[in-house]
């Protein structure tokens, strides 16, 4: 919550897609907010689920995506923003990213792909993008009916899939997020 306080693009609201009725996450989030930015979106199901009554609460041309274990760059969304706005034929940007561990300790680095044809290569076999660091435009991933919720688990990869039949997919090979490494993951 921190790392979205400290961003230097300032025109953005907060989508809480929270799983159930997790009173105590909506309360530390107004804490960390003002309500007039955070928007909560509940369901019930699974992860895919969830992210779709998110979607569904936006009204914002882009959607930037991030799990509450992760951390964003204070420039993230600026540089992902202005990315998509100077191509625009692309619809969806990702980013490389830092690893850490469950303590935030410094684990490593994953590169993110640039080139749509890089992309494509590497999604013939699995996904190309990190999740929590992409940025897409909201209008064809609601075009073709958001996240899969019968693609349990891997509900990004199938977005992705679905996604670059429309158009380019790209990357920005810095990384914008600190993306946790933990037992718990999924």
């Amino acid at each position: 919550l921190q790392s979205l306080k400290e961003q230097t693009f300032e025109d953005w609201n907060l989508i809480a897609a929270i799983h159930g009725e997790d009173k105590e996450i909506s309360a530390k989030i107004i804490e960390y907010f003002p309500e007039s930015i955070v928007i909560n979106a509940r369901a019930e199901g699974n992860l895919a689920s969830t992210l779709n009554a998110g979607l569904q609460a936006a009204t914002a041309s882009f959607i930037a995506r991030i799990d509450q274990d992760d951390i964003a760059e204070t420039k993230r969304l600026a540089i992902q923003v202005k990315y998509l706005e100077e191509n625009s034929n692309v619809l969806c940007v990702g980013t490389s990213a830092t690893l850490i561990g469950s303590e935030g300790q410094h684990l490593g680095h994953r590169s993110q792909p640039e080139t749509f044809s890089e992309i494509q290569e590497i999604l013939q076999w699995k996904s190309p993008l990190m999740h929590p660091t992409v940025m897409f435009r909201r209008m064809p991933v609601e075009s073709i009916g958001g996240y899969s919720e019968i693609a349990t688990n891997v509900e990004d990869y199938d977005l992705w899939l679905r996604l670059a039949a429309l158009g380019p997919l790209a990357g920005i090979n810095e990384p914008l997020t600190r993306y946790r490494i933990h037992a718990e993951q999924i």
